[in-house]
């Protein structure tokens, strides 16, 4: 598989502030802040993904 390239950038007030919270939590954690934004965006993915099948099992 090729590797893929994202740039995210954080710039009005409220962005920054979730900046920083990534950032102390990649402190917290002893990783990279690149390391960190994959394992929280893989965290919120699997949430989605397991809230999807809980309503489809619902209907």
């Amino acid at each position: 598989m090729e590797k893929k390239r994202v740039n995210v950038y954080f710039s009005e007030d409220d962005e920054i502030e979730l900046y920083a919270t990534i950032e102390a939590l990649a402190k917290e954690e002893k990783r990279s802040v690149n390391q960190q934004i994959k394992v929280m965006l893989a965290e919120a993915a699997n949430a989605r993904r397991e809230r999807s099948q809980q309503n489809k099992e619902i209907i």
